[in-house]
């Protein structure tokens, strides 16, 4: 599932899509804009990037959601699911950082925290020390389970530090089950 990858405020809702339907228009739009970015202007991506941040509003109130800075911790970062009319949340929150050797991927960091909000109160389901023992809770493979960390090569980042800001991007490495997926966040 695209979530691209996770500051305050409501986030995004869905609404009379599917999550797979907005999630394969997510992936079109995201694949035109950074199929390859080195040959797209760049005021072209940010006007491409304008009209997908307004369809994706129009249409669904959203799929994934970026946290705020310092909301789940230093050196974190999260995916927010909020189900119709604000009564469940889903979190997913991991510690994130540059990696040595290329300042444009994020390598995706233990813990990793799984929770579901509802009725005010915060239920937290998992809380992996490593990469290996979050993949054993999803009932994944062995393969899948030995898989090196995950890391997500920035494509495209807006820094205003305001909501709406975006962070496009795709796993290179890690997990066979998502490499080569793109996530797009949206700050909240």
């Amino acid at each position: 599932a695209a979530a691209a990858a996770a500051a305050g405020g409501s986030g995004f809702r869905h609404g009379s899509f599917t999550a797979s339907e907005v999630e394969e228009q997510m992936i079109d739009a995201v694949l035109e804009v950074v199929a390859d970015p080195e040959e797209v202007a760049l005021s072209k991506l940010r006007e491409e990037v304008a009209a997908f941040r307004k369809e994706l509003e129009a249409q669904s109130r959203g799929l994934g959601a970026a946290a705020a800075a310092g909301s789940f911790g230093e050196g974190r970062v999260a995916q927010l699911l909020d189900f119709p009319l604000g009564l469940v949340r889903f979190e997913l929150s991991s510690g994130a950082r540059p990696a040595a050797d290329d300042q444009a991927v994020l390598e995706i960091l233990p813990p990793f925290k799984f929770a579901a909000v509802a009725a005010g109160q915060r239920f937290e389901l998992v809380n992996a020390d490593s990469d290996a023992d979050f993949r054993a809770v999803n009932a994944r493979s062995d393969e899948a389970i030995r898989a090196p960390k995950n890391r997500f090569k920035q494509e495209y980042l807006e820094t205003s530090g305001t909501p709406g800001d975006l962070r496009i991007g795709r796993i290179v490495e890690g997990d066979t089950a998502i490499v080569g997926s793109i996530y797009v966040y949206a700050r909240i």
